[in-house]
């Protein structure tokens, strides 16, 4: 009966102590993006739709919202990735880039790592007029995306890149960044490509932006 006993403690102190070792698991939290499906819009040249602003250069013009299935002056006739509307963002020959940003609810913490999700492609045609030319040229190359987070003194940190997009079906791809410094909004950037080494006309879309993820 004694070694019954002595049985049983042993079996609820080892039971006990496992219990303790083992870590709980990491609660997964999320911070909104607002309408990252671009919703809310109306797809008219250089309006951009709630919950985003442009942050590209004053002289030059803003990113446009594009319909699903509808084609634009651009000549860009594409697809939603979801719902009715998506965002096309254009890089210059001039070595200038349209952009969009947005400020988050809560700011984006040093140490912490932060994951989201978001779809792109490339349209088969977009024509535009070139302000350097004043001629109307093709911008249908293909551009990688930057992204970048804005810190305390309002200066741009790179969080995140994507590849140049060179296909026309919707693909989705996840962004992983810790940041430096706490960071308070998300901006969205096409880029040359890092190959090239001229600046030319080239373009993405952009569609379906997940919330951002971590892990507390």
């Amino acid at each position: 009966m004694r070694l019954l006993l002595l049985f049983l403690l042993l079996l609820l102190l080892q039971i006990g102590f496992a219990q303790l070792s083992d870590p709980e698991p990491a609660c997964r939290s999320s911070i909104p993006l607002t309408n990252g499906s671009f919703e809310k819009a109306v797809p008219v040249t250089g309006m951009l739709p709630m919950g985003w602003v442009n942050c590209g250069p004053a002289k030059e013009t803003p990113p446009d919202v594009v319909q699903h299935q509808v084609e634009n002056v651009f000549k860009v006739l594409h697809t939603a990735a979801e719902g009715q509307h998506f965002v096309s963002m254009v890089v210059r020959s001039n070595g200038t880039a349209e952009c969009i940003q947005q400020t988050l609810d809560s700011p984006l913490l040093p140490g912490t790592s932060y994951e989201m999700t978001l779809q792109l492609a490339l349209a088969r045609r977009f024509d535009a007029i070139e302000r350097r030319s004043m001629q109307e040229v093709s911008f249908a190359h293909p551009v990688m995306l930057e992204v970048y987070g804005l810190d305390t003194k309002n200066e741009r940190i790179l969080l995140d890149d994507i590849p140049p997009v060179n296909h026309e079906d919707w693909q989705s791809y996840t962004l992983q960044f810790c940041p430096a410094a706490p960071v308070s909004a998300l901006i969205f950037s096409p880029f040359y490509h890092p190959d090239s080494l001229y600046e030319y006309n080239g373009h993405i879309l952009i569609d379906n932006l997940s919330d951002i993820f971590f892990e507390e």
